[in-house]
């Protein structure tokens, strides 16, 4: 994974984006879903993607609002229980 050295932000709009529902949720607070450009020390573009930014304790902060696909950590690595034999035993 390659590290952003700077971020051009455009195409903003009130509210921030869902990254499970693809929909902007709009807020009362200042809360705007951006376009933004993920720059390289040279100034290319290494990523096009949207980010969420809100003011918060005198401050911008970003937030990445795509869904992260990391799998579940398991605290034991428990096998399934058996399947019960219910009412109707092997029959279904």
């Amino acid at each position: 994974d390659t590290m952003a050295a700077g971020v051009r932000v455009f195409a903003c709009r009130p509210g921030a984006l869902n990254g499970y529902s693809g929909r902007v949720q709009y807020y009362n607070g200042p809360v705007v879903a951006c376009a933004s450009d993920l720059l390289s020390d040279d100034g290319r573009v290494l990523a096009r993607v949207p980010l969420n930014f809100y003011y918060w304790q005198k401050a911008w902060h970003v937030q990445d609002p795509r869904p992260s696909y990391k799998s579940v950590p398991w605290a034991y690595q428990e096998p399934s229980p058996p399947k019960s034999k219910g009412w109707f035993g092997d029959r279904y």
